[in-house]
């Protein structure tokens, strides 16, 4: 635990003096109306999103300035934050996992948040990201609420699995300050960017776009030998395809909660998202968003089997296509 205070310390310590400035005498109602909204989604409409996810099994932290409320079994109680930063994640709090949320009102207002995937072993997979949305609605609210929820749901019946075949002297913010490179390499974020607008053609029409997307990503992997070392090339496909599975399994959720709460908009701007280029680990949040909504016209059982394999999600994606071409 202290590691972790030590981690989040380092990259937080902005988010901890707005945190004060934000502070609130207790839960506020609107949060308590989204959670209840969030929980009272039918369970065989998230079934048929995400099979086997549980949203009320794990008890939700919802932070408000330096004030932090759990609610479990419906019963909301304050306690003293847990983490040292604001952050939208989940994490194990004696050895219960739980869900960690700003208020919508402090997400809001701080506009960048630590997001992630946190676990036992204390991989810090986290980074802050920046709400691309000019103003959080409620449906993206409770769709971020149920993104933490699935990373819960890794943590809980998929940790050893997803923390497997670390790289040797791994350092996330070293590799991620090497993706952040790639920015300023004008012909590789070219073929990101040819990457990308043939994942968008690729989800909405798999059959006549698929090979080429496939043959695009494989050139831009090929590319990367040309400005990197084959040790930091390790390291920069791990992260991508880590990333695109814990991190664009979350956000394809995400957005699907959004459309099943009927904001057709927001959703149709999370799938035009998909081709655009961001910097930092944000793109690939969105290139496994795209991944998983090719997975959905391939084949019908590919998240029972998405967090028990240790191959990516490209790798699965080329594997079912050369299935369905034989």
């Amino acid at each position: 635990m202290n590691k972790f205070k030590i981690i989040y310390s380092g990259i937080g310590i902005g988010l901890i003096i707005a945190a004060s400035l934000l502070a609130t005498r207790g839960l506020p109602e609107d949060d308590r109306l989204l959670y209840d909204k969030a929980s009272k989604i039918s369970a065989n409409t998230i079934e048929q999103i995400w099979p086997g996810l549980e949203f009320n099994n794990y008890p939700m932290a919802i932070r408000t300035g330096n004030k932090e409320f759990i609610i479990k079994n419906g019963v909301a109680t304050s306690r003293k934050p847990v983490l040292p930063i604001i952050a939208a994640t989940a994490y194990r709090v004696d050895e219960e996992i739980n869900i960690f949320m700003p208020s919508i009102a402090d997400m809001s207002a701080l506009g960048t948040m630590v997001e992630g995937i946190t676990s036992s072993q204390e991989m810090m997979f986290v980074k802050g990201f920046s709400m691309t949305q000019n103003s959080l609605t409620d449906e993206q609210y409770i769709g971020i609420m149920y993104h933490e929820a699935l990373h819960a749901h890794q943590i809980d019946y998929h940790e050893r699995v997803l923390f497997q075949n670390i790289p040797e002297d791994f350092n996330e913010y070293d590799i991620l300050d090497l993706i952040l490179t790639i920015d300023d390499i004008a012909p590789l974020k070219q073929m990101y960017n040819k990457e990308l607008d043939l994942l968008l053609a690729a989800v909405i029409n798999p059959d006549d776009h698929l090979d080429d997307y496939i043959s695009a990503r494989q050139e831009r992997t090929q590319m990367l030998n040309d400005y990197f070392g084959s040790d930091d090339i390790k390291k920069i496909i791990y992260l991508e395809n880590y990333y695109e599975k814990v991190e664009g399994t979350a956000r394809y959720l995400e957005a699907n909660v959004i459309l099943t709460l009927g904001n057709e908009a927001l959703y149709d701007e999370y799938m035009d998202n998909i081709q655009h280029y961001f910097t930092g680990k944000e793109k690939y949040y969105r290139s496994g968003m795209g991944l998983s909504l090719i997975l959905d016209k391939l084949t019908e059982d590919w998240k029972s089997e998405v967090f028990i394999k240790s191959e990516s999600m490209f790798e699965k994606i080329e594997r079912y296509a050369s299935i369905k071409e034989e």
